[in-house]
């Protein structure tokens, strides 16, 4: 999809127990990002972003008057008592936020196929 609308993708490692490095993420932003996109809950690694590493990464989105690709796809899918929390509920994110799901998670419609 990236090379269709001809964006440039700069991946930031996460620390060693998959959560975000939000140090990284701020020292990637320039001039010309215009996204941050984050995959959580994550699949393989099941990790879950907490309300405190969401809240970080949305004050680095209105700082720098960004969109957050949320991709939420497993939401449904936690582990260890994990609560899933859109950013999209958070004080003035629905307008930033562009949330990426699927019928075959949500619903569970795996073989269901459309067209």
């Amino acid at each position: 999809m990236s090379a269709f609308f001809d964006l440039r993708v700069i991946e930031v490692e996460r620390k060693s127990d998959f959560s975000p490095n939000i140090d990284k993420i701020k020292k990637s932003i320039t001039d010309k990002t215009k996204a941050i996109l984050i995959n959580s809950p994550n699949n393989p690694t099941g990790y879950s972003l907490s309300t405190n590493e969401l809240q970080e990464i949305v004050e680095i989105v209105k700082k720098h008057d960004l969109y957050l690709i949320s991709d939420e796809v497993y939401e449904n899918y936690l582990y260890d008592d994990s609560k899933h929390t859109s950013p999209a509920s958070l004080n003035d994110m629905f307008e930033r936020t562009i949330t990426i799901n699927a019928m075959s998670k949500l619903y569970s419609a795996t073989g269901f196929r459309l067209g």
